[in-house]
């Protein structure tokens, strides 16, 4: 159970990561926001139960967070 709550957490940063640099304005948030995006990302990817389904879905829930947050309607 530890070991599912773990990657849930990693899923959950990574998607706070980019809906954070999908929003970001600026050329110096851009930069930090993408290091953020980078880290969380990379933890992600070696984690050993990373499934690329699971990060396509978590992918797409940012874009449709990030698209509400512009005001804008999602895909």
């Amino acid at each position: 159970m530890a070991k599912q709550n773990d990657i849930a957490q990693l899923y959950r940063e990574f998607e706070d990561a980019y809906v954070d640099f999908l929003t970001a304005e600026g050329e110096g948030v851009l930069v930090a926001r993408r290091k953020k995006l980078y880290q969380a990302r990379t933890r992600l990817l070696a984690h050993n139960d990373f499934t690329e389904q699971e990060y396509d879905a978590v992918v797409l829930r940012a874009d449709a967070r990030a698209r509400a947050l512009a005001g804008q309607t999602p895909l």
